[in-house]
């Protein structure tokens, strides 16, 4: 029984579907016989009492034919192409510097991460400088610094840490 409720319900509304396809079809063809542009010549003339007369079809002797000159499409004006000229230039322009300042902050970015590590380092460095602190020298001897050479060297990294990190 519920089978043949559905079958008929659905048999009901397939007309509706054809019925609005066939509105829609309709819809569209006289959406584009009106959207054609209409081509006619057209026709001017004066009369006996010098009213100038216009019309589609030439019903007077002295009829001239009136030649229209066809709109430009919009975006066919040599103004409207400078313009789009303009402004694609404009764009790439713009595409060029953002270019130029994404580099810029990469170079940044790297001057950044250099510094950091130098940082990190010399605070590292700094730790170590208490104590005996030797280097080799060109024979691989070991070399003492001197404790004012340790405070002079604690001195100079201290200050690059403080004008760097």
């Amino acid at each position: 029984m519920a089978q043949i409720t559905q079958h008929v319900l659905h048999a009901k509304t397939r007309p509706r579907r054809n019925l609005k396809s066939a509105l829609m079809l309709v819809i569209s063809l006289a959406t584009i016989t009106f959207a054609l542009p209409a081509h006619a010549e057209l026709y001017k003339w004066v009369d006996e009492k010098g009213k100038v007369h216009f019309t589609d079809k030439p019903i007077h002797p002295s009829a001239e034919t009136i030649e229209i000159e066809q709109q430009k499409m919009i975006g066919q004006d040599e103004a409207v192409r400078n313009i789009n000229d303009r402004v694609k230039r404009l764009r790439q322009s713009e595409g060029e510097t953002q270019a130029i300042e994404d580099e810029s902050r990469a170079e940044q970015k790297a001057q950044a991460d250099k510094t950091n590590s130098l940082c990190t380092r010399y605070k590292h460095k700094l730790t170590t400088l208490t104590g005996p602190i030797y280097r080799l020298n060109q024979d691989g001897e070991r070399v003492f610094m001197t404790d004012d050479e340790i405070l002079k060297n604690k001195a100079k990294l201290q200050r690059w840490i403080d004008q760097n990190c």
